[in-house]
């Protein structure tokens, strides 16, 4: 019997019920002797199975309308007593989508009902895309080059005898060896633009939407040195002959010889964060006065109002520091405004607020992958509460 309702749920899911199926289901959830049966299969489903964010926006949001009419104790009472393994919105999630299971069934089935996606509250027609693949290079030469629709293979530029290739969706580098004499590039990714880097060392490196790195297309016999800011993630090719040296946003140095870290530097951020994931590194203000080594699982931070000294967190979340490079957005605890910045460059959009910002904290994970309308449907969860008006997001409250 179990199977038999976890396979009418799957194809109501799916999109995939026939008539006979529809009839079954009607009958099973008519069936009060089978109501806990029901609402466990419909419990795991939800747990498992895709996000309300994941939702066409207007079922998401019908959704959520008819699980606030849950809320009220009487209405829900009955079936929290009837599982106390999850909590009781997940059930009340699965109740509601069972209810709204005909209009689902309906609407996607006729072609005369079939609805385009909107914007939440309807205040535009435009559509914001999350962060895609590209970039923008310039060349020593001070030619540009867009690199978002660039083909795999393709051979880019000849640089002080370097091919600029297109490799496995990265820019690529190649040199024989070392060179007295040094050639510039610099690799831009704007708002809403993301891509990766392998050096003429070996060493990669992925930018984040808004980020710069100013680099040579081969480097010295003595060191390798570049220049970034925004927020990068590397992985540098060890050399112990030649120290990997990142100078940050004209405020600090970041000196290796093979590791991994991150470093975020946004402009728009009151600090200076590096993490290191494997390896040893040691940051230095640029005078030179202030310096400071960290090891794997450690975050140095450099307020910008200030030269120094650095201030190390032990035991950083490693997962949440690189959130961004594994395609989710971690708001776990994070604020309105620091959680807006993040979305004004992931989204290329602005946002302001009309009456202060609010004091809200959020909570949880994020895909990255989803258009902005999904997102701020995620949000409204929280009490925010926000309208569009063109490319700028306006906080109400």
């Amino acid at each position: 019997m179990e199977n038999r309702i976890q396979q009418l749920l799957s194809k109501l899911r799916d999109n995939t019920l026939s008539n006979d199926d529809w009839n079954d289901l009607l009958m099973f959830l008519e069936d009060e002797s089978l109501s806990e049966e029901v609402v466990e299969v419909m419990t795991t489903m939800i747990a498992l199975e895709t996000p309300l964010y994941q939702l066409d926006p207007d079922l998401s949001e019908a959704i959520r309308d008819r699980i606030g009419r849950l809320r009220e104790p009487e209405k829900i009472q009955r079936v929290v007593s009837m599982t106390n393994r999850t909590g009781w919105w997940k059930v009340a999630v699965a109740i509601v989508l069972l209810s709204l299971g005909w209009y689902i069934f309906q609407a996607r089935n006729s072609p005369s009902e079939l609805r385009q996606k909107e914007l939440v509250n309807n205040d535009t027609e435009r559509e914001f895309l999350p962060a895609q693949q590209g970039a923008i290079l310039l060349l020593a030469n001070g030619n540009k080059l867009v690199l978002d629709s660039v083909q795999k293979g393709d051979v880019l530029a000849v640089e002080q005898g370097v091919d600029l290739k297109m490799a496995d969706g990265e820019l690529s580098y190649r040199s024989q060896g070392a060179s007295d004499s040094l050639t510039y590039n610099t690799l831009i990714t704007p708002k809403g633009r993301q891509f990766s880097v392998l050096l003429a060392d070996g060493t990669r490196a992925w930018l984040n939407a808004n980020s710069s790195l100013h680099y040579p297309v081969a480097f010295g016999s003595s060191a390798r040195a570049v220049k970034a800011v925004g927020e990068v993630y590397f992985e540098v090719a060890a050399d112990k002959k030649r120290p990997f040296k990142v100078e940050v946003d004209g405020k600090m140095w970041i000196e290796v010889l093979g590791t991994h870290f991150n470093m975020s530097a946004y402009e728009n951020e009151s600090s200076i964060a590096t993490t290191l994931l494997e390896g040893s590194v040691v940051l230095k203000t640029l005078d030179g006065l202030t310096n400071r080594q960290i090891r794997p699982g450690q975050q140095a931070v450099l307020n910008r109002s200030e030269q120094g000294p650095f201030y190390v967190k032990n035991d950083v979340d490693i997962e949440r520091v690189m959130a961004w490079k594994n395609g989710k957005f971690d708001f776990d605890g994070l604020k309105v405004e620091d959680a807006m910045r993040v979305i004004e460059r992931w989204y290329d959009i602005k946002v302001k607020y009309q009456n202060g910002v609010p004091d809200i904290t959020f909570y949880g994970e994020l895909n990255r992958d989803i258009p902005l309308s999904d997102l701020l449907m995620a949000l409204k969860d929280s009490k925010l509460r926000f309208k569009m008006d063109g490319s700028t997001l306006i906080i109400l409250k």
